[in-house]
């Protein structure tokens, strides 16, 4: 799926645009990972549940300062 969007960002030379994946990396620590596990086990939610809701909730947020 990455392959196909890197072919479509060649071909319209897109940089600014950002497609989304549905799989995307970033760092967290050791305490932050333990965390966040504990917070998505008391919650019995998973771990993608709590990151979608966290960038909705920052994405609501963002929404309702510009207004």
């Amino acid at each position: 799926m990455s392959k196909i969007i890197e072919l479509i960002n060649s071909i319209f030379k897109t940089k600014e645009e950002i497609l989304l994946d549905d799989r995307f990396e970033f760092r967290l620590n050791k305490n932050e990972k333990i965390l966040i596990k504990k917070y998505c086990d008391l919650q019995r939610i998973s771990a993608s549940e709590f990151f979608r809701k966290v960038a909705m909730k920052e994405i609501d947020n963002f929404i309702k300062a510009g207004r």
